[in-house]
């Protein structure tokens, strides 16, 4: 059964793929939070051109303060905002953005299911970023904006094929 169930997410990633660009996120201060996003938008030689970044997808890969590695595609993050993204000037963020909510400098994702006590929030922003938990307890707060950098083109059926087959596994 799931084998037959990996060949049709596989079959329908195949044909409805589209562009996009992964991106590799730090915070600028101590850099052992890391991760990527998956934004629409395609590389032009290797470059993101400057313009505006919708986030289709979003990972912890690495953390000191135990947020959860993971993934919005594999159910271990989420956003409560409609669209989230960010303004790209070519070569830094001007903005993060998200189309609700009262910030226009700035988004969260929340961890699906935080340990106890444990980091449930990461917000981004110019000038800051932040891990906490129950917007009480700050766990890293830097008045730094974090550094992305462009590292390829992925499609984004690729990463939804990903995520469904990694939580039909679990």
């Amino acid at each position: 059964m799931k084998f037959m169930l990996t060949i049709l997410v596989l079959a329908a990633a195949c044909g409805a793929a589209q562009a996009g660009v992964q991106w590799s996120w730090s915070n600028a201060g101590t850099g052992t939070e890391l991760g990527t996003f998956i934004t629409d938008g395609e590389l032009v030689s290797d470059q993101a051109p400057a313009g505006t970044y919708t986030v289709v997808d979003f990972s912890v890969t690495a953390s000191a303060y135990d947020i959860p590695i993971g993934s919005m595609s594999g159910g271990d993050y989420f956003t409560n905002q409609p669209e989230i993204g960010f303004d790209w000037d070519g070569s830094v963020p001007t903005v993060f953005w998200r189309l609700s909510g009262f910030y226009t400098n700035g988004f969260g994702l929340f961890v699906t299911a935080p340990a106890p006590g444990g980091p449930d929030y990461v917000g981004f922003g110019v000038d800051w970023f932040l891990i906490e938990y129950d917007e009480d307890v700050t766990f890293l707060a830097e008045g730094l904006t974090p550094i992305l950098t462009p590292v390829g083109t992925v499609t984004a059926s690729a990463s939804a094929a990903f995520g469904a087959l990694k939580a039909l596994y679990r």
